[in-house]
């Protein structure tokens, strides 16, 4: 009788306990709320080579800790590689440098610490058009710089980061008589050499060729905060001469002027953000004007500027300072002296070459 009241007992309790667990609410992990993508913006085109990535905070409704993984792939597709997993801010900047004129999609995913997760939506861009070498015809070379071969080809190599570290070919005063019709040669054998130190970026000049003797030309970029070109200094052994040209900005941006002690050139730019004109005026020690030039540019096209980011190599400084690309340039200066003005002018017009999507096309002729 006692074994059986003690059954009865023991179910009685396992009967009350699990009534007790049916009463009890059920908790429930809920996934982060969600959020949107930032920057790039969608359909975002000519994109640096290494963007950062930016989206807003996901909050967690639960108080969880939120993390995120970066996805991203080749084309209009459902983003799949990893880029980074476990991010704990709400951007990330691609150390990497990715593929020129090419399209991407990216995602981003957020999960909590109990493994829920939220995806957001996909955003695409272009990039930019990595130029990796271009042909000297197209380029914008002094007025002065007459040169022997224009079908020659100068490369660029750039490190892991993207940041150009060397300019392979070049020119040289080849000292041959004025008859010849040009003063300056290209060899394989000139270099640029680039490196950076803080906010300066400074370029040299330099031979292979034992035959080719270089003079010094050094060139030293300052950047502000802003990574806007402020000044830059010119170093030359004919005669240890050091040029300083100081860059002023718009409010919006735009390049306004350069100036040295001697000389001042200022620039305008129209609706397009293309560079329209340059006005140059020179005087002498005394402050007295004894030049004044006016160049033009014209004959824009819609497509991207590939050559953006360069301008601190010369003869792609112009082209580097719109959005589209020139196709005619016109040069006209004037000399003023105590008795009379002499006035010349030039002219200048490139046929562009385009592949089969619109886009500029420098290495090829």
């Amino acid at each position: 009788m006692k074994h059986h009241k003690s059954i009865l007992i023991l179910l009685t309790f396992l009967h009350i306990i699990s009534c007790g667990n049916d009463n009890e609410p059920i908790i429930t992990n809920l996934p982060p709320n969600n959020f949107q993508l930032l920057e790039v913006e969608n359909n975002s085109i000519n994109v640096s080579l290494n963007p950062q990535l930016k989206w807003e905070s996901a909050e967690d409704p639960d108080g969880d800790a939120v993390s995120y993984t970066l996805l991203m792939n080749k084309g209009e597709v459902n983003p799949s590689e990893v880029i980074s997993s476990n991010i704990q801010t709400n951007n990330f900047t691609l150390l990497t440098s990715l593929d020129g004129n090419t399209k991407y999609s990216w995602q981003v995913v957020a999960t909590d610490d109990n493994g829920e997760s939220t995806s957001s939506e996909i955003f695409l861009f272009t990039t930019e058009e990595n130029i990796y070498s271009y042909i000297l015809y197209y380029m914008q070379y002094s007025t002065q710089t007459f040169i022997g071969d224009l079908t020659k080809s100068v490369s660029i190599k750039r490190d892991n980061e993207g940041s150009i570290i060397r300019r392979d070919g070049g020119i040289y005063d080849a000292n041959v008589p004025p008859s010849v019709g040009f003063k300056y040669l290209f060899s394989e054998e000139i270099y640029d050499e680039i490196t950076y130190r803080g906010n300066e970026i400074i370029l040299k000049k330099q031979s292979n060729d034992p035959q080719i003797v270089i003079p010094i030309y050094k060139r030293t970029f300052i950047k502000n905060q802003n990574q806007k070109i402020v000044q830059k200094i010119i170093e030359t052994s004919q005669p240890f001469r050091i040029d300083t040209l100081n860059f002023e900005y718009d409010l919006s941006g735009k390049l306004s002027s350069i100036k040295t002690n001697l000389k001042e050139s200022f620039f305008y730019f129209n609706a397009n953000d293309n560079l329209d004109s340059i006005v140059s005026n020179k005087y002498n020690s005394q402050m007295e004007l004894i030049e004044k030039t006016l160049e033009k540019f014209r004959g824009y096209d819609n497509a991207a500027n590939p050559t953006i980011g360069f301008s601190i190599f010369e003869e792609l400084f112009t082209r580097s300072l719109s959005a589209n690309n020139y196709s005619s340039y016109l040069f006209e200066k004037t000399i003023i002296t105590p008795n009379s003005h002499f006035y010349s002018s030039r002219y200048r017009e490139w046929n562009l070459k385009y592949d089969n999507n619109g886009n500029i096309i420098f290495n090829e002729l």
